[in-house]
């Protein structure tokens, strides 16, 4: 079970770091919350983690593997092989 409030402390950590190295794309803050979650002795993948990014607007994509945006979260699930379609595309 989550810590949610652990999850928000990591997720505004992730926030604020981003915000002072002027992060400008959604990698470098998804990079500030592996950082954010690291300092705290939060595994990568963690129910933890999973609330933290999607404070952030991350979700996890069983179908991708990996972390993305709300906009491609909601596509890849559509589609059981989308990590296919994916690498294709990226």
């Amino acid at each position: 079970m989550p810590n949610t409030n652990q999850a928000l402390i990591i997720a505004l950590m992730a926030l604020a770091l981003a915000t002072k190295a002027g992060a400008t794309e959604e990698v470098e803050l998804f990079h500030q919350l592996e950082r954010s979650a690291n300092l705290a002795d939060v595994a990568i993948g963690s129910d933890t983690f999973d609330e933290a990014g999607e404070i952030l607007g991350f979700k996890y994509s069983r179908p991708l593997d990996l972390y993305v945006g709300p906009d491609e979260w909601q596509e890849a699930e559509k589609q059981p092989f989308a990590h296919m379609k994916y690498a294709r595309n990226h």
